[in-house]
Order: structure tokens, then C-alpha cells, then sequence
């Protein structure tokens, strides 16, 4: 208990670094301040961290309202965003408390963890098959139910496809 409670931080980021998944993207507007020095690279005029809970790059927009994409204008390298941009918006994958989640992230992050606890845990090899497996049908199965879930508002509301009766 006490070496899973240990690794558990790490293998919560890496489950939700594993997909964007809709309640762990967080956006932020990005006003970079810091020259570009001391990497030896001119290609950038400035520099900023990422935010404290980054875990990965979703995308980058030139505006506010996210209609005009800036995929080649920001690159990321570790815990830093170099650019030419004066400001740009971030959308990022975020380490967010369990309280934030999907019911369906709850599910995977605890098949994920049992998963790759197995290999600490003394668990007998076919128990370790079935949770890896079993893993990986579930994060296709709850990616498919997160990107439906956040399409839900582009679907006519005559179908109700959402709704229980």
C-alpha cells in the first residue's frame, strides 16, 4: 500500500496524459516575457513556462476565442513554450483533482492503476494479462464515451440520444 500510494501521482499524470480527455483540458492565455537566451537558439524571441499542472499540449490558438490555430508559431520543450508571438492561447492536457473528473476517467485512472501496479504487486501473470487487457479495451471504450460526451452540443436536439426516459 504504502509503494502504491508512492507511485500513484505518476501513473495518475500518465493516465490522463494518455488521451484529452474533456475534463482535464484547461485553457490559458499566454503573454510570454522572458527573451529567448542562453539555448543557443535564434529561431525564438520569447520564452514562457508552462502552467504549473502542464502535463501535455493540446494546441495553440492566436486568439482568444480559438478560431485561428498557431500550431507552428509556439514550440514546447520541457517546461518551456518558446515563440515569436507576443501572446498566444495554450489549451493543455492538466493535472486535475480526482474531484474534476468524468465519472468514465474515474473508472479508466483505476483500471490503469491496478494495471500498472500489477507489475509491483506479486500478481500472478494471467491476472496481469487481464488487467492490461482489460485496460486497454476500457480506454478505447471511455475515450470513445469522453469525445462523444464532449460532441454531445453539436447533435440535434431532436434525438436525445442523451437522455434517459
Amino acid at each position: 500500500e504504502d509503494l502504491l500510494l508512492k507511485v500513484y501521482d505518476q501513473l495518475k499524470k500518465r493516465a490522463l496524459a494518455s488521451y484529452d480527455w474533456r475534463s482535464t483540458i484547461r485553457y490559458v492565455s499566454i503573454t510570454p516575457t522572458e527573451p529567448e537566451g542562453g539555448t543557443g537558439d535564434t529561431r525564438y524571441k520569447y520564452s514562457a513556462p508552462v502552467p504549473s499542472d502542464f502535463l501535455k499540449v493540446v494546441g495553440y490558438w492566436a486568439d482568444s476565442a480559438r478560431q485561428v490555430p498557431a500550431h507552428n508559431c509556439v514550440d514546447t520543450v520541457g517546461r518551456t513554450m518558446r515563440t515569436n508571438m507576443q501572446s498566444f492561447v495554450l489549451g493543455y492536457v492538466a493535472d486535475v483533482k480526482e474531484t474534476e473528473f468524468d465519472p468514465w476517467l474515474d473508472d479508466y485512472l483505476m483500471i490503469f492503476i491496478a494495471a500498472e501496479a500489477s507489475n509491483i504487486g506479486g500478481v500472478s501473470n494471467d491476472w496481469k494479462n487481464f488487467l492490461m487487457t482489460k485496460a486497454q479495451n476500457d480506454w478505447f471504450d471511455l475515450t470513445n464515451k469522453d469525445y462523444e460526451m464532449a460532441q454531445r452540443d453539436e447533435v440535434s436536439a431532436s434525438i436525445h440520444q442523451f437522455e434517459f426516459h
